[in-house]
């Protein structure tokens, strides 16, 4: 996982790049408690992934990086 602080270095350095930045945004903490959840429930196949990463936990934390590349003028582009 990489921290705001990180992150913000990063997407400043690819901005005087030039270069896009790509963003894999998962909330680790809470994903690691969703899967625990899928442990505890006996859910350890593959139907377990999307399980344990609620629509919610995901718009959280794309919303938090969306805002965190519109601070470096760095182009979002959301899907």
């Amino acid at each position: 996982m990489v921290n705001d602080e990180l992150l913000l270095e990063g997407l400043k350095r690819c901005k005087s790049l030039g270069a896009l930045a790509m963003v894999h945004a998962e909330n680790g903490d809470a994903v690691f408690e969703g899967q625990k959840r899928m442990i505890q429930l006996g859910i350890t196949g593959p139907e377990g992934h999307a399980l344990s990463r609620p629509p919610l936990v995901i718009l959280q934390i794309c919303s938090q990086r969306c805002n965190v590349c519109r601070l470096t003028k760095n182009s979002v582009i959301e899907k």
